[in-house]
């Protein structure tokens, strides 16, 4: 585990360098079905939060009941509900969403929601990156 952990966190740092981001959105940890899946995941998401950390990035981490309100209106929304609105809020064609994961979709929603809350004026006067 320490070596793919490693490997994740080059491979995060490279993804960085490349892309030059200025903040990082992303899901708070939730506690799922098995105890050991959110160890793992957790490990990954502490990879991340630390490179992140390390390249001075803002970060801001929206709870899944908060992304799936913002681009459905609906904080129970299942998963295919969120693809589908993430189809039609980015005007993509019918057949990309087919082929993309739901972990894509996911992800594409959580940076949905950090958008409208960079759009809010409301939201923006405590909008202190994370800190």
């Amino acid at each position: 585990m320490p070596d793919r952990l490693l490997s994740l966190a080059n491979q995060y740092r490279e993804l960085m360098q490349r892309v030059g981001p200025a903040e990082l959105a992303i899901e708070e940890a939730f506690y799922g079905k098995s105890v050991q899946a959110a160890l793992r995941i957790g490990e990954a998401r502490g990879v991340v939060l630390a490179e992140s950390a390390r390249a001075g990035l803002s970060v801001f981490q929206f709870a899944p009941a908060r992304v799936k309100r913002c681009v459905t209106g609906n904080g129970a929304a299942a998963k295919e509900v969120v693809a589908a609105m993430m189809l039609r809020l980015l005007q993509a064609a019918p057949g990309w969403l087919a082929m993309e994961p739901a972990d894509a979709t996911d992800a594409l929603a959580v940076a949905w929601t950090r958008l409208e809350q960079r759009r809010s004026p409301l939201l923006n006067v405590a909008d202190d990156g994370g800190k």
